[in-house]
C-alpha cells in the first residue's frame, strides 16, 4: 500500500507517465533450485504477443474478408483454476498449445512450496488447466519462471495453497517485476469488475499502456440462483489495432456456489472432454446476455487480433472461451452464440461514446 501511496502522490507532481518509467525494475529468472539466472530487463510487447498488424484509420461495414471466422490469438490468465478433463488443447496448433501464459504465484519457504489454492483446487475433481506456457511468479524473491507447454505444466503447481497468494492486486504488482508492459496488460484486464463504471473505465484504462475500453457487456446475475454480476470488457490498443476480452474473477456468494458446482458436463461440441459445469454456465449466463450479443460480439470483427483474459474465476471463463473459439464447432449452440466473422481490422470508438 505504501508503495502505490507513494506512485499516487508523485503522480500529481510529475505526471503518469513519468512515474510509470521510473519503476520500472530489472526482471529475474530463476531456475528450479530458485538460483536466478540472467536478467533480462524490461520484456517487450512481443514477449507476450504478435506482431502488431498494420493501423487502418478508417472502417466500413461492408469491408469484410469473406465468410472467415474469428480465432482466438492468445489465452492469459492469472491464479485460474482448472476447467475440464482431459486437459483443452488449441486445435489450430500441431502441439495443441495455445498461444498466451498461464501465471500462478508460489513462494518456497523451508522446503515447502506455498501456492495460489485456487490453481489447485479444481483438480480434485480431476479438472485440469490448458496447454499453454506457464509463468511461476516467485512472490518471496521477485522472480519468475517460465514453464513450457506440455503434459507437466497443465499439472502445476503444486504445493500447498496460501490464500493471500490468490490476490488479484499481488498479481498485478507481482508482473511488474517481469516487465512494464506485461504489468500494464496485467492491470487493464484483471481490474476492471462490475463495481467500476462504464465512465471510469473509459477514462482510467488508457493510462496502462494505451488500451481503450470499446465494448462491454453487463450480466446481473439476476437469472439464477447460482452465479451474481458480471461484466466483460473489450479493449482496444489504437496503435495495433489488437483487442483485449476480459472476463470477471468470483466477487460474491452467488459466484462462489456457482464455483462449487464441480460437475462434469459438456461444453462446444468438444467431444471426449468435460468442463467444469459452474464454470461453463457462468460464461454461458455472460456471452448470451443481450448486452453482450450487442456491445461486444460485434465489435470483435473489427480487432486486428483477438486476445482473451482473466483473473481466477475470469481465467476460467477465458480458457473455455477460447477453446470454443478455436474449435470451429459451427452449429453447436454454445460456438454459435460467442463466434464472430472477420472483417478488415479499424479503429473503435470509445465505450459509450459510439454505436456498436
Amino acid at each position: 500500500m505504501a508503495f502505490r501511496t507513494a506512485c499516487a502522490v508523485a503522480s500529481l507532481a510529475f505526471g503518469v507517465d513519468a512515474v510509470r518509467k521510473a519503476r520500472r525494475p530489472q526482471a529475474k529468472e530463476v531456475n528450479d533450485d530458485g538460483n536466478e539466472t540472467a536478467g533480462i530487463g524490461d520484456i517487450p510487447a512481443q514477449w507476450l504477443r504478435k506482431a502488431p498488424r498494420p493501423q487502418t484509420t478508417e472502417i466500413n461495414d461492408d469491408v469484410g474478408i469473406g465468410d472467415i471466422t474469428g480465432v482466438i490469438d492468445g489465452l492469459y490468465t492469472w491464479g485460474a483454476p482448472g476447467v475440464s478433463s482431459p486437459s483443452l488443447k488449441n486445435p489450430l496448433r500441431a502441439d495443441g498449445c495455445f498461444p498466451g501464459k498461464r501465471a500462478w504465484n508460489r513462494k518456497k519457504t523451508w522446503g515447502v512450496s506455498w501456492v495460489d489454492p485456487i490453481t489447485t483446487i479444481a483438480g480434485v475433481r480431476g479438472f485440469r488447466h490448458p496447454y499453454v506456457e506457464g509463468v511461476r511468479i516467485d512472490v518471496g524473491n521477485e522472480a519468475w519462471r517460465l514453464e513450457e507447454c506440455n503434459e507437466t505444466t497443465v499439472n502445476r503447481p503444486k504445493g500447498t495453497g496460501y490464500w493471500s497468494y490468490h490476490s488479484a492486486r499481488l498479481y498485478r504488482n507481482a508482473t511488474e517485476w517481469i516487465g512494464q508492459d506485461f504489468f500494464d496488460f496485467t492491470y487493464v484486464t484483471t481490474k476492471y469488475s462490475k463495481k467500476y463504471a462504464d465512465d471510469f473505465v473509459v477514462e482510467d484504462a488508457p493510462l496502462w499502456g494505451g488500451w481503450r475500453l470499446v465494448g462491454r457487456g453487463h450480466d446481473d446475475g439476476e437469472s439464477e440462483m447460482l452465479g451474481g454480476p458480471q461484466v466483460s470488457n473489450l479493449f482496444q490498443n489504437p496503435q495495433s489495432l489488437e483487442c483485449v476480452l476480459t472476463f470477471q474473477g468470483t466477487r460474491g456468494t452467488a459466484d462462489w456456489f456457482a464455483n462449487f458446482d464441480s460437475r462434469h458436463t459438456d461444453f462446444c461440441g468438444l467431444n471426449g472432454t468435460t468442463v467444469h459445469a459452474g464454470f461453463r454456465n457462468h460464461l454461458r449466463r455472460m456471452v448470451r446476455d443481450p448486452s453482450w450479443q450487442e456491445k461486444v460480439r460485434p465489435r470483435l470483427s473489427r480487432c486486428g487480433s483477438v486476445y482473451v483474459a482473466g483473473h481466477s474465476l475470469g481465467g476460467a471463463l477465458a480458457t473455455l472461451f477460447s477453446a470454443c473459439v478455436n474449435s470451429g464447432n459451427r452449429g453447436d449452440p454454445d460456438f454459435d452464440s460467442l463466434s464472430w466473422t472477420k472483417a478488415s481490422p479499424g479503429m473503435l470508438g470509445d465505450f459509450g461514446h459510439v454505436a456498436a
